[in-house]
């Protein structure tokens, strides 16, 4: 068994008795997709470095593995457990990794994070079309904010 899933199985366990005490039957409400809902995850206690030598070789690109994550977000974070820890996902995302997987391709690596998906806090600015809204209302654009500061 890998450490994180032996640690997430004492935690989930730990959490499932407490709220079996509480809520009997909230224990077992919540269904989880088959695709990705737990350790068949196939990029689970998967380095940089194993993932860069995977695009390497060419068994992997990054808009595969993009879109293995993509499919996880979805499995957890909007299905199943909806546990809405996502706020935003980069519209962009697969137009970058393919764009990242033709520079590898054509022999330029901008470095050990080339193709690489990153997940961030929405308090950075990331200077593309996410919004920066540190989850807050007030900031969000889509309600209205402009960014001046008035």
């Amino acid at each position: 068994m890998l450490r994180r899933s032996f640690l997430r199985r004492g935690a989930l366990s730990g959490i499932s008795v407490a709220a079996g005490a509480i809520l009997p039957s909230a224990a077992h409400s919540v269904p989880v997709p088959e695709d990705f809902a737990g350790d068949d995850f196939p990029l689970m206690e998967t380095s940089i470095a194993d993932l860069q030598g995977q695009m390497s070789s060419g068994r992997m690109s990054a808009r595969s593995i993009a879109e293995l994550y993509l499919k996880r977000i979805r499995a957890i974070d909007r299905e199943g457990p909806k546990l809405n820890a996502v706020i935003e996902l980069n519209p962009d995302a697969l137009a970058i990794a393919d764009r990242m997987d033709r520079e590898r391709k054509s022999g330029k690596l901008r470095g050990p994070m080339h193709g690489i998906p990153v997940l961030i806090k929405d308090n950075i600015d990331t200077g593309d079309r996410m919004m920066t809204t540190a989850g807050s209302l007030a900031l969000d654009t889509a309600l209205g904010y402009d960014g001046a500061m008035n």
